[in-house]
């Protein structure tokens, strides 16, 4: 049945993902690695503080303790969930553009990163990260979002050597915002630290 073919084919299409943009990955690592750091921290401090509180014996016959229910899995699920544009957490990545410096008059929302005055002198062409006020219109999942996801993933997955580092300071409550991307991106992974590199090469379209 020939309709039935192309509805296939029309799905199929449909739930192609895009494809992340190679080039684009090291402009926007530091920046992206500080968003996805600071998503983390603030969905696991918003759960830290829905956790029901429980009653336990210090020791066996001993006075109960209050402590909270808040556990390590669940800081381990913040982090496998903030890269996932499904999930509450990675709810962020439908409100970040990546905009070319040189067309900055376009951006919509905040800058991450702004440009250094040194930045600025070179006259060159930076890929910078904006984002946008959440809740206000989602972009449409394209090739730049793929991109920003890659990049979240990629932090997560391959760069953190060993991801208890941080998940256990940050379960503990040893982190507050700063020190969360301080360790992420500079002492873990060296995501940020050193020049912003090479700007991007000027995209067509």
């Amino acid at each position: 049945d020939m309709s039935q073919m192309g509805l296939g084919s029309g799905r199929r299409q449909r739930d192609k993902e895009p494809l992340a943009v190679k080039a684009d990955l090291a402009p926007i690592k530091c920046d992206i690695c500080e968003i996805a750091v600071s998503e983390v921290w603030r969905e696991v401090a918003k759960q830290r503080a829905k956790a029901p509180m429980e009653f336990v014996a210090t020791r066996p016959g001993g006075p109960k303790k209050e402590r909270s229910t808040f556990s390590e899995a669940d800081v381990n699920t913040a982090v496998v969930d903030v890269c996932n544009r499904r999930k509450e957490a990675g709810e962020w990545l439908w409100y970040i553009d990546l905009v070319e410096s040189i067309d900055r008059d376009y951006a919509r929302g905040a800058i991450w990163r702004e440009l250094t005055k040194k930045e600025t002198k070179t006259k060159k062409n930076y890929l910078l990260v904006e984002r946008r006020q959440r809740g206000g219109p989602i972009r449409k999942w394209d090739r730049e979002s793929a991109t920003v996801k890659r990049s979240c993933s990629t932090l997560f997955d391959d760069d953190v050597p060993d991801l208890e580092d941080f998940i256990v300071p940050l379960w503990r409550g040893d982190l507050d915002e700063t020190s969360a991307k301080k360790l992420v991106c500079s002492e873990l992974t060296n995501r940020c630290g050193g020049a912003r590199e090479t700007p991007a090469p000027r995209r067509g379209g």
